[in-house]
């Protein structure tokens, strides 16, 4: 292999066979993000300018509406998968979300005063109730994350690509997630209030006409997301196409089972609930300083937001590119699985650090607002530690589950991504409510809730050092089932 051919195998280490299902699968993946990405930021903005909303209702949100969501989500993905397999829960599914969001887009959305509740009490619940057409918009937008990109999308690539093959394809997929999301963030910051103005006609473009662009592009999306899946499976022949027995059962039983019976997945959901503890955590503060910044200006606050998205998508197609696909081909999936909690760690503490006054503190202006540090940092952990997340560690997490049979996998993906990462967030959100309950305020309860991130990151690191010795285990198992075979042979 020449110099011209290691460079282009650096950059595009797919075989000539793998060309046609891999790029078509490559674009599937990155529409599934791109409507991910964007959901991520209309859903907190939706949330956050209602002012009938309180910050702290994210928590109860979480709790009360997402983790229900995600066992009612995941049972019907499970059940729907059983009977027709997962290629067609795919369809299924993306037919669901995308009924719901047209309902919400063109029916309810436009006339929310119309369909806001009045049930009197001051309790998050009540508000949540209130305006349950946010709730539903938020918990639809969450499961989109838990079954279309996780569960389903990364599901059917882990089925179609082979072990040996995982460290050089997985990279390239990560890739064109994390591309998307570079994209949506420049979408949704840069050019949305000109496409407003142009397709609106209009020259003082609304929030309310800005959220209906963005939903119609999302439609759009969706509908191309089914047209490019039916061709890249099609181009996949049946005999190579991996079904279960008949005598298989898929359920919520066998998934919460396996989750405490197969090392593997259990410590890639104890890494998962550890890391959504952190997550939610950090969310919560950064969404409370977002609304105390942009207070009365959500066009402002989306495109902020759409900025950190940017940056996230930024340093995720580095961390993809020149680090994600190297990184786990030379060092292996324990450094990888290292890597992102590190660098978590690391920025927290110099979150800490910053709140301390330890490090000096620059405000920033952003869209003629003052942004202070305390908001930059927050959004830093957010864009870099996501991006982290999103590359090197899912890349080495996805891998983890190679070593499986087909419905280990299956079951597995589901568990993950259905189930036991929402606890995290619940967990978090539990969390959440009783600090508030106890202090009054987020701004008591912050330093608190720093503390609790520093010893949930405990768990984390704990569970990535058992995974990699359980795959240690399950690496050496099945190099003592090949050197068998040979010798059989």
């Amino acid at each position: 292999m020449n110099l011209i051919e290691k460079i282009k195998w650096f950059f595009w280490p797919v075989e000539q066979k793998e060309q046609k299902q891999t790029i078509l699968m490559i674009i599937v993946l990155f529409l599934v993000s791109f409507v991910y990405s964007i959901l991520r930021t209309l859903k907190i903005t939706i949330l956050l300018a209602d002012p009938t909303l309180p910050s702290q209702a994210l928590s109860y949100l979480k709790i009360f509406g997402i983790m229900p969501a995600a066992i009612v989500f995941t049972w019907f993905a499970i059940k729907i998968q059983t009977t027709v397999g997962q290629r067609k829960t795919f369809f299924i599914m993306n037919a669901v979300f995308a009924l719901i969001f047209s309902i919400l887009t063109f029916c309810v959305l436009p006339y929310q005063e119309a369909f806001h509740l009045h049930f009197s009490g001051q309790h998050e619940l009540i508000s949540l109730l209130n305006s349950w057409y946010i709730t539903i918009f938020y918990v639809a937008a969450e499961m989109w994350s838990s079954i279309m990109l996780n569960m389903l999308c990364w599901g059917v690539i882990i089925e179609i690509t082979g072990h040996k093959d995982s460290p050089r394809l997985y990279s390239i997929f990560s890739l064109a997630a994390n591309l998307a999301t570079y994209a949506a963030g420049w979408w949704g910051s840069s050019t949305i209030k000109a496409q407003v103005k142009y397709f609106m006609n209009t020259n003082n473009p609304t929030w309310d006409q800005s959220l209906l662009y963005q939903m119609i592009v999302l439609l759009i999306c969706q509908a191309l997301i089914m047209v490019f899946f039916h061709v890249a499976i099609s181009s996949q022949s049946d005999r190579h196409q991996k079904t279960l027995s008949k005598k298989v059962r898929l359920g919520l039983k066998e998934c919460f089972s396996i989750a405490y019976t197969n090392p593997i997945v259990r410590y890639i959901s104890m890494m998962m609930i550890s890391f959504n503890i952190i997550y939610h955590l950090s969310d919560v503060i950064h969404s409370d300083y977002v609304r105390n910044v942009f207070t009365g200006d959500p066009v402002a606050m989306n495109a902020y937001l759409n900025c950190v998205g940017k940056y996230l998508g930024i340093y995720a197609v580095i961390f993809s590119w020149v680090l994600s696909g190297s990184f786990v081909r030379r060092f292996g999936i324990g450094p990888s699985l290292l890597f992102t909690p590190v660098l978590w760690f690391i920025l927290s503490i110099l979150d800490l650090l910053s709140q301390l006054s330890i490090l000096p503190v620059v405000p920033v202006t952003w869209y003629g607002h003052i942004v202070p540090m305390y908001l930059l940092s927050f959004s830093l952990i957010l864009s870099v530690g996501r991006a982290a997340k999103f590359t090197v560690f899912d890349t080495a997490k996805e891998m983890s589950l190679l070593p499986l049979s087909l419905e280990e996998k299956r079951l597995g993906k589901a568990s993950i991504d259905g189930l036991t990462s929402r606890l995290g967030k619940t967990g978090g959100a539990w969390l959440v409510i009783i600090l508030l309950q106890q202090l009054g305020s987020l701004a008591a309860a912050l330093m608190p809730l720093k503390i609790a991130m520093m010893l949930a990151y405990g768990l984390w690191f704990w569970s990535v050092f058992r995974l990699i010795t359980v795959l240690k285990v399950y690496g050496h198992e099945e190099k003592e089932a090949f050197n068998g075979a040979m010798a059989a042979a």
